[in-house]
Formats: structure tokens, C-alpha cells, sequence
């Protein structure tokens, strides 16, 4: 193995780029309760109608 050839780091990390690259790919995707980031529209307008349905539920159950 050339250890000090700069070209063997460069190339290496490109091919364990890409390999990961591939493998994620193939790994289940992570199930998450919230739709999209913490911090996006989205999650927020989902998390209050989330909020507005529970509280609607509490209400007919109560």
C-alpha cells in the first residue's frame, strides 16, 4: 500500500464516498414523527393541526 502517496488518500476517500453513498441508499429510511425538519412550515402546521385534532378528540371523549 503507497501509505505516503497523496493520490492513494484522495482516490480512497473518494471510493469510501461513494460506497457509502450506496449503501445508505440501501438502508431502511429512519421513521420520524414529524414531518420534515423541527424548525420548517410544514412541521410546525403539522404539529398544531396534530394539536387542534387532539384536542377535538379530548373534547368528544370528555
Amino acid at each position: 500500500m503507497p501509505w505516503g502517496n497523496w493520490q492513494f488518500w484522495v482516490v480512497s476517500l473518494i471510493a469510501a464516498w461513494a460506497a457509502w453513498s450506496v449503501v445508505r441508499r440501501m438502508l431502511p429510511a429512519r421513521k420520524s414523527e414529524e414531518p420534515g425538519c423541527a424548525k420548517c412550515e410544514v412541521a410546525t402546521l403539522a404539529r398544531k393541526q396534530a394539536r387542534q385534532e387532539s384536542a377535538a378528540t379530548a373534547r368528544e371523549e370528555g
